[in-house]
């Protein structure tokens, strides 16, 4: 009994360092993360903090990571639920995903933070480097790009979706609503004021682009 409410007291703390990191990384960047600044909010020494997290970086990559998990229960539930068409499962999956990003700014921002500091010449090696990557990382970060190909092979087998390479059309359209959806994330209020408009509604007009140009024009 006394293990148990050890460990658990233990992931208590670890959850209030991600929070107390995240709520940095989201407001300021990773640029302004500190070890010390971390210690401090989380009501501890700096030595007892790394007895948690070696590094900034791994401290990052597990928030990541639990992040990627969350996004992608998200992910595979809109997915269960789709019906219709090859076209309609697609821009009702792509567009609940946006919906959800605009009830979720804060993981957009995160991530954006994330890809910025990790997908760089020195990402591999960061990546290499942190304790916390799972076996399955890279899995998790295609998650988006395996669900939209599957409905586009779907499309396309039953005459739907012109023909197209489904894995190449489904990393550009995952990408490039990824990057819009963490921009308008990071920039919404100027976005919003300098539109008049909510910016999310440039990604759902993304969307319909795509859905416009997969037709199959027989």
């Amino acid at each position: 009994m006394e293990i148990i409410l050890r460990e658990e007291k233990k992931q208590q703390i670890r959850r209030r360092i991600m929070e107390t990191a995240e709520a940095v990384i989201v407001n300021d960047g990773i640029s302004e993360l500190r070890m010390e600044q971390i210690a401090r909010a989380s009501g501890m020494s700096r030595r007892s903090l790394y007895r948690y997290y070696q590094s900034k970086d791994s401290l990052i990559m597990e928030i990541a990571i639990g992040q990627f998990q969350q996004w992608n229960s998200v992910q595979q539930a809109v997915f269960n639920s789709l019906s219709g068409t090859p076209s309609e499962k697609l821009e009702d999956f792509l567009k609940q995903l946006a919906a959800y990003g605009d009830r979720n700014r804060d993981l957009l921002i995160f991530m954006a933070e994330f890809d910025h500091h990790f997908r760089n010449e020195n990402g591999i090696e960061l990546l290499a480097l942190s304790t916390a990557v799972p076996e399955n990382y890279f899995q998790m970060l295609s998650f988006t790009e395996v669900k939209v190909s599957a409905l586009l092979e779907e499309g396309i087998a039953c005459g739907e979706f012109r023909k197209t390479d489904p894995g190449r059309t489904a990393l550009l359209i995952d990408h490039v609503l990824w990057i819009m959806g963490q921009n308008v994330a990071k920039r919404s209020e100027i976005l919003g004021r300098e539109f008049g408009f909510n910016p999310t509604e440039l990604v759902y007009k993304q969307i319909e682009i795509y859905m416009e140009w997969l037709k199959n024009e027989k």
